[in-house]
């Protein structure tokens, strides 16, 4: 049996997968989030800011962005996140995967016990969705991590 939360997320991918139509469509030229490199070189910015921001990069089947959507800014040193809000772009989009990134003030880019539970519990809801998890990358000051190559996700997405 399965609780109310899963039921709704089940229902809500299966509303998406019948009536879905369009979405948003990648520009000329778009970029592809192929690697945690371009993430990076997409993203750096957020290395240089002193509250934390949480990113959710919008991707068509092709890894290109549709959409770079900052859904959280918390404070110096955390941010509270809901599975919902982060999945939220990507359903309206009618996208087919997504990439994760925030950023630590600290300047440190080694992910966090944090990051990686908020990672699992993300992929399980992404699963659901049918939306394809490609990564999480944490960016700090002239560096990042990607929990993918970090072995502390699974490679191939959800």
């Amino acid at each position: 049996m399965c609780s109310l939360a899963e039921e709704a997320l089940r229902l809500v991918a299966e509303f998406r997968g019948r009536y879905a139509v369009g979405g948003l469509t990648a520009e000329p030229g778009a970029l592809s989030m192929s690697s945690p490199q371009k993430v990076y070189e997409e993203m750096r910015h957020l290395g240089l800011l002193r509250q934390e921001q949480l990113w959710v990069l919008v991707l068509d089947r092709k890894y290109r962005v549709l959409e770079r959507v900052m859904v959280y800014q918390g404070t110096a040193w955390t941010v509270q996140v809901r599975n919902a809000e982060l999945l939220r772009p990507a359903i309206v989009a009618g996208a087919s995967a997504i990439v994760l990134v925030h950023n630590h003030p600290s300047g440190d880019a080694d992910p966090s016990a944090d990051d990686v539970e908020m990672t699992k519990k993300l992929r399980e809801a992404c699963e659901i969705m049918s939306i394809e998890f490609l990564d999480h990358v944490v960016i700090g000051r002239g560096c990042w991590a990607s929990l993918v190559e970090r072995g502390l996700m699974p490679k191939g997405g959800s």
